[in-house]
């Protein structure tokens, strides 16, 4: 079963000065987390650090360290009242990021206890060294987490797994790293809208190697598709558009696995889907679905990479051609915020045909749209510009720094423009109910048809 461990960058600045407190010696915390499962992987989700009170130390040194009784009893205690996982943290200043002898001798014990004060839970720990970490968790079994992510404004994942040499890949290990690489081939990675800006950032996400790509999208592919559809084909016309991207991206061999979902997110079951995916990337042109987006990335903490093109022409003439790509991350704006969709837009979209006409006719409600102009050069650049952002924000921290949430490009002007919006605080995304809060009834908290 594949597992994953996911910080914010609240919960994970708060880890980080808890261990650094006193830098020289080992110092421990609690993560209480939600733990998130589905049939084939566990998500640990980081609601709380709970740090060890200073009289619980017994012992504390540069190579050990023992805690009194009550450290594990106290939060054993506040985990059963909220139905929490616990993860046990400790650092090694020593240098060693691995589980010591001791640990391995000594954290069976812990994992008992915390089982039956805390049964239904998967537990755990973690070690941390200069920044970086390792992990495990008991299902029931000791198995390594397979990715331990920190979303924020730049992206720290750590994987698991290595890889060994991979010749194809020889030019983005030159740039990335074999790790970089490695931390690729970890990743699942969901992909909504398999039109244009979708096949196309789907493809490049194969050629970089991803591990899984999860496709998904309700619509057969039409002729009129087939011009910015990449990997689409006339004699594929009438097909669904996901077997069709999942098709061409098999056929390119790298290793991805691809799984394609014939369905919409505006369905709760395969919404659900979206679950165990590490990234999302948001093509889509309806403002349903990306609200959905919006939810799941507040009950998950899963980083959304929203695409968007719109291009204004008139009597068949390009006045101008835009582009955005507005990432969402724990902290950052969310599209109502950034007023990118609205309660006004969710109306219209919810409305049957005929009731929308006769909102038209009565004046509530604008004109239907005309079918938008789409050109494949404009929606494979804004998705290799998507492409491009989702590279910096995992290997390239320093760049993100003096960067936004959302990048505005005027592709017949040739310029792009950063901005970081401001969170509103009367809006959804400041709901700290739903943040982190993983799987609820209803799904997500929504009403679904």
């Amino acid at each position: 079963m594949r597992s994953s461990l996911v910080f914010s960058d609240a919960t994970s600045r708060s880890l980080h000065e808890v261990l650094q407190a006193s830098p020289f010696v080992e110092r421990a915390a609690f993560l209480l987390c939600t733990e998130v499962r589905t049939d084939r992987s566990c998500k640990l989700i980081v609601k709380q650090v709970v740090p060890v009170r200073p009289g619980d130390y017994l012992r504390q040194h540069a190579a050990g360290m023992s805690l009194a009784s009550a450290a594990y009893t106290s939060v054993a205690k506040i985990a059963r009242d909220t139905g929490s996982s616990i993860i046990f943290v400790h650092s090694h200043p020593s240098g060693a990021l691995y589980f010591s002898d001791q640990d391995d001798r000594e954290e069976p014990k812990l994992i008992e206890f915390f089982k039956a004060r805390v049964p239904g839970r998967t537990h755990g720990a973690l070690v941390v060294c200069d920044g970086c970490v390792v992990g495990r968790i008991y299902t029931p079994e000791a198995a390594d987490l397979d990715v331990i992510a920190e979303w924020g404004a730049h992206w720290k994942v750590h994987a698991g797994a290595s890889v060994g040499k991979q010749d194809v890949f020889d030019r983005s290990i030159r740039a990335i790293g074999r790790d970089g690489q490695a931390l690729l081939r970890q990743l699942v990675i969901g992909v909504v809208g398999a039109g244009g800006t979708g096949s196309a950032i789907a493809q490049m996400l194969a050629r970089l190697g991803v591990g899984t790509l999860r496709l998904f999208d309700e619509d057969k592919l039409e002729d009129s598709n087939v011009p910015r559809v990449l990997g689409a084909a006339m004699s594929q016309v009438g097909q669904a558009k996901v077997r069709v991207l999942e098709e061409h991206l098999r056929s390119i061999g790298l290793g991805t696995i691809v799984e394609a979902v014939e369905g919409s997110i505006c369905r709760q079951d395969v919404a659900a889907m979206l679950r165990d995916c590490d990234v999302i990337f948001s093509c889509v042109d309806k403002e349903m679905p990306r609200s959905i987006l919006m939810a799941h990335h507040r009950h998950y903490l899963t980083p959304v990479i929203d695409l968007g093109v719109k291009i204004e022409a008139s009597q068949q003439s390009i006045k101008e051609v835009w582009g955005r790509i507005t990432t969402m991350t724990p902290g950052s704006p969310c599209l109502f915020c950034r007023g990118r969709i609205s309660a006004e837009g969710l109306r219209l979209e919810a409305m049957r045909l005929d009731e929308r006409s006769a909102q038209i006719r009565q004046g509530y409600a604008p004109e239907l749209d005309e079918p938008a102009p789409a050109v494949v050069a404009y929606t494979s650049a804004v998705a290799s510009m998507a492409a491009a952002e989702f590279l910096a924000r995992l290997f390239l921290p320093g760049a993100r720094k003096s960067l936004g949430d959302e990048s505005l490009m005027r592709l017949d002007l040739g310029t792009v423009r950063s901005n970081s919006g401001t969170m509103r605080a009367n809006c959804i995304c400041a709901n700290d109910e739903s943040f982190a809060a993983g799987d609820i009834s209803p799904h997500l908290g929504l009403s679904w048809g």
